[in-house]
């Protein structure tokens, strides 16, 4: 009898190393570009939306991973130690992203289709597609200097995971104008728009 017992927690291990595998790697890639780069990056804070969503998304990625995922804590008014975030999974094998949203109460909405860019996720949707165009210096070019403070240290973190490569890259967060064009602040203030300046 406890031999068949200890037989019924092998399968439950194996589907559970599976995405913890895939968060370990994010956690190991990002805690080396942090202190090679000497940035504070939060993955966790009074919860760690980051495990919960790799394991809530285990039977929805496929293997080998080949995942790109687009991860913010949602700041307001310079609050950064809010426990809301947001965050985009780009299964580059499916062609398949999931958009999720941890709410406050440390539960996670986790949608597979998106349609509505006003729910929050224009942003990642826009860091994603040029990352997948290896236009890096283009998002850091649009990068919002001008919002970020010395206490707001969140940043919009992208981080690649597959068999050969592992990467983590941090954006600032961009403006867009009313047209769906990212704003450059820099170039406003070259042209004088702000004449109180």
């Amino acid at each position: 009898m406890i031999k068949n017992i200890k037989y019924l927690f092998i399968p439950l291990f194996i589907v559970s190393c599976s995405s913890n595998k895939i968060y370990r790697d994010i956690d190991k890639s990002v805690n080396s570009f942090a202190k090679e780069y000497n940035h504070k990056i939060d993955l966790e804070r009074d919860w760690n939306p980051t495990k919960v969503i790799f394991q809530q998304l285990k039977d929805s990625l496929t293997k080998p991973t080949n995942i790109v995922y687009v991860f913010i804590w949602n700041n307001v008014d310079c609050l950064v130690e809010t426990v809301e975030c947001s965050a985009l999974v780009y299964d580059r094998n499916s062609g398949k992203k999931f958009y999720i949203k941890g709410l406050s109460g440390f539960k996670l909405d986790i949608k597979h289709e998106y349609d509505d860019l006003s729910e929050g996720f224009y942003i990642q949707d826009f860091i994603l597609e040029n990352y997948l165009l290896e236009k890096i210096d283009y998002l850091h070019y649009y990068a919002d200097d001008w919002l970020m403070t010395d206490s707001v240290r969140d940043y919009y973190l992208l981080v690649e995971i597959n068999s050969t490569r592992k990467a983590v890259n941090t954006f600032k967060s961009i403006i867009f104008e009313e047209n769906g064009n990212p704003r450059n602040l820099e170039e406003e203030e070259k042209k004088e728009i702000f004449p109180w300046e």
